[in-house]
């Protein structure tokens, strides 16, 4: 029986094809890039959504966490943006921080921190502090809504927080108001 041999397709007149031209990885890339780019923007949004998620539900978990804190230690908790020794108005700019007046001295002892938003979030509260009695309530006319925007995106979050130191969270599929 003789030997099988495989054809030989490389007959003469014809070349054998090894891989693709110059031309065709260009086209391909040029799609390629071109689809990215179209995706960009999208991905774009959903991080900057993602972190507005994080950091609003840091604020809202370090909110209850000082009103815990204020009925534990039956003490007044400050919640404010500390610049120096005393709390301002720059939510957006300054780190927040959760601080207990120490019975007596009446001085304020840091517990937590909370970092301020990054550069292009915006953080808005119409106040310059809260603070939580010995019953977890907010001392008179606290009460608010804390919102949470990056202000290139048609959307933004807020946080409300009521005279009895409760909150609730929500995303509102609109511009940011401020």
């Amino acid at each position: 029986m003789p030997a099988f041999t495989p054809p030989n397709n490389a007959t003469s007149g014809q070349r054998q094809q090894q891989g693709f031209s110059l031309l065709e990885l260009m086209i391909v890339l040029n799609l390629m890039l071109l689809l990215l780019m179209l995706g960009l923007p999208s991905l774009q949004e959903m991080v900057a959504r993602q972190q507005a998620e994080s950091y609003v539900r840091q604020l809202k978990q370090q909110l209850q966490y000082a009103r815990v804190e204020a009925i534990s230690s039956g003490s007044t908790v400050t919640f404010c943006p500390l610049k120096g020794n005393q709390c301002v108005n720059q939510w957006w700019q300054v780190p927040i921080q959760i601080l207990r007046q120490t019975p007596g001295s009446g001085a304020l002892a840091m517990l937590q921190q909370l970092d301020k938003p990054i550069n292009s979030h915006w953080l808005y509260y119409n106040r310059e502090q809260l603070q939580f009695r010995r019953d977890g309530s907010l001392n008179v006319l606290q009460n608010g809504t804390f919102i949470y925007c990056a202000k290139q995106y048609h959307w933004h979050y807020k946080l409300s927080i009521s005279q009895a130191g409760r909150s609730q969270l929500h995303y509102v599929d609109t511009p940011c108001p401020q």
